[in-house]
């Protein structure tokens, strides 16, 4: 009996073994450790959470100064591009935080396409409606770089100021 108490001892440490091991590194995996989200409105993260709305209003002034080059009868192939961006900003997730900073965004890149869409329509010859678009995408773009050097300081980011603001 004693020989049959000792196998089973032995048994039951090759089972418990595994099973303690396994108990083990389930509490140690960090993975099931609650992870901590970091705060993209925090000073140290507001840079990384603007970068994204910062490209795009870039690579719309990129398309803004195409734009300004073309013919009216031009206007058909560079309009699209430059809605597409915009699209692009529109679907952006972003916080609470760059809220305003979106909105602007989207405001001048709407002020643009829609001033496009007049020159398109009427070409030079309605210079007041013309000017009032390319005024408003002014000032629209100027209150964007104001909220962006709020938000991340002045030079944080590459400019995204147009040298010559787009005059159809």
């Amino acid at each position: 009996m004693h020989k049959r108490t000792r196998s089973e001892f032995i048994l039951a440490i090759l089972i418990l073994i595994p099973l303690l091991a396994a108990c083990g590194s389930a509490s140690t995996n960090p993975t099931e450790l609650p992870v901590a989200t970091a705060d993209p409105c925090a000073a140290e993260n507001l840079l990384a959470a603007v970068t994204p709305v910062h490209a795009l209003m870039r690579a719309f002034d990129d398309q803004a100064q195409v734009a300004v080059l073309a013919d009216v009868s031009q206007m058909v192939f560079v309009i699209p591009p430059l809605q597409e961006v915009r699209r692009q900003a529109e679907d952006l997730a972003v916080p609470a935080c760059l809220a305003t900073l979106k909105e602007l965004e989207i405001s001048y890149m709407n002020s643009v396409i829609n001033t496009l869409l007049v020159f398109m329509q009427v070409g030079a010859g309605n210079t007041e409606v013309l000017v009032q678009g390319i005024t408003q995408g002014r000032s629209l773009h100027d209150q964007y770089n104001q909220e962006l050097a709020r938000l991340v300081g002045e030079g944080a980011l590459p400019d995204s100021s147009l040298e010559t603001t787009p005059t159809p």
